[in-house]
C-alpha cells in the first residue's frame, strides 16, 4: 500500500533537493575559492555549507521516507495508526530509521543557523566561547539532539484500503518539531536585532544588501517551519476537509516554495561583490567596528 499523495509530493521536493544541491556545491565551490585565496577557511560560509547540507540530507530522505512507510500493510489489516519501529511492518521500520538519520541534519541545520545569527550579532570569538568552548553548552546541545531524534517518528493511520502518513506531533515525538521551530525562531529575533542595530551604520550597500539576504534566508525558512505547524493543526482540526487529497497537494506545494526560497538568498548573501576581500561579514573591519560598539 502507499498514500497516493506522496506520489505527488515527490515533485516538489525533488525539486527543492536538485535546489539545495546545486546550492551546496556553489557554495562548497566558494569555499574552496576564498580558502585558497586567504589561506583560511572563512566560518560564516562554512557554517552556510553545513546548514545547506543538513537540510538537503532531510528533504532528500523526505523525498522516499513518507512514500514506502506503508509498503509492508496490507488491506486485510487492522484500521488502526501504525507508529514506531515495528520488526512485523518492514517498511515502517526503515522508514522511521531515515527519519532520525534525515531530522539529525534538520536539527543540524537548526543549530548551525543559530549559531551563524550569533556569529553576525557577537562576532566570532564570543561565539566560539559561548558554542564551541563550553563543555557544558556541549553537552546540552547533543543531549537535546540526540533526545529529539529519538522520539521524533512518522506513524501510518490505515483507513480501509487507504492509508494516510504523516509525523507524530504527540509528546517526545513532537520535540524535534519543536526545537526547529524554537532554534529558527531565535536565529531570526537575533539577525532582527542585527538588522536594527548595524544596519544605518553600515555606509558600504553590499554590506547591507549581504546583511538584509542572510536574514530574508533565515526569516523565509522560519515562517516556512510555523507554516507547515499550524498547517498541520488546522488539518486536525478541519479533518477531513484540510486533507483531502487536491487540497493537501496546494497546502504542501506551497510549503515547499517557502523552503526553496530560503537558500536562494542565503546564496545571494554569500556571491561576489565589488569588495572581494571581505570574505564574511564579521571579516569586515567596519562591521567589527559597529559590533563592538553594540
Amino acid at each position: 500500500m502507499y498514500e497516493e499523495m506522496q506520489l505527488y509530493l515527490i515533485i516538489p521536493k525533488i525539486f527543492e533537493s536538485i535546489l539545495y544541491f546545486i546550492i551546496f556545491l556553489k557554495i562548497l565551490k566558494k569555499l574552496k575559492k576564498l580558502r585558497d585565496q586567504d589561506g583560511r577557511i572563512p566560518h560564516l560560509t562554512l557554517l552556510f555549507l553545513i546548514g545547506i547540507g543538513g537540510w538537503l540530507l532531510y528533504i532528500t530522505l523526505d523525498c522516499i521516507i513518507y512514500l514506502i512507510a506503508p509498503f509492508s500493510l496490507s488491506s486485510d489489516m487492522a484500521n488502526k495508526i501504525y507508529k514506531g519501529y515495528p520488526l512485523t511492518i518492514p517498511s515502517l521500520y526503515i522508514a522511521n530509521i531515515l527519519r532520525d538519520i534525515a531530522m539529525t541534519g534538520a536539527i543540524l541545520m537548526a543549530w548551525v543557523y543559530l549559531i551563524l545569527s550569533f556569529y553576525l550579532k557577537y562576532g566570532e570569538h564570543r561565539t566560539n566561547r559561548m558554542f564551541f568552548q563550553n563543555r557544558l553548552m556541549n553537552f546540552t546541545i547533543l543531549f537535546i539532539t540526540v533526545l529529539a531524534v529519538i522520539g521524533d517518528r512518522i506513524q501510518i493511520r490505515k483507513i480501509d484500503n487507504k492509508v494516510l502518513v504523516n509525523a507524530e506531533w504527540t509528546g517526545l515525538a513532537s520535540l524535534g518539531l519543536y526545537l526547529i521551530i524554537f532554534l529558527f525562531t531565535l536565529a531570526t529575533v537575533v539577525l532582527g536585532a542585527v538588522l536594527i542595530s548595524i544596519i544605518r551604520d553600515i555606509e558600504r550597500k553590499s554590506l547591507r544588501r549581504k546583511i538584509w539576504y542572510i536574514f530574508l534566508g533565515v526569516a523565509l525558512f522560519t515562517f516556512g517551519d510555523y507554516y507547515w505547524f499550524f498547517t498541520g493543526i488546522l488539518s486536525e482540526i478541519f479533518h477531513p476537509y484540510l486533507t483531502e487529497t487536491s487540497i493537501r497537494m496546494i497546502l504542501y506545494t506551497i510549503g515547499h516554495l517557502i523552503w526553496m526560497l530560503s537558500p536562494i538568498f542565503i546564496y545571494l548573501s554569500l556571491r561576489n561583490t565589488s569588495e572581494p576581500k571581505i570574505l564574511s561579514l564579521n571579516q569586515s573591519s567596519e562591521y567589527q567596528q559597529i559590533t563592538k560598539q553594540n
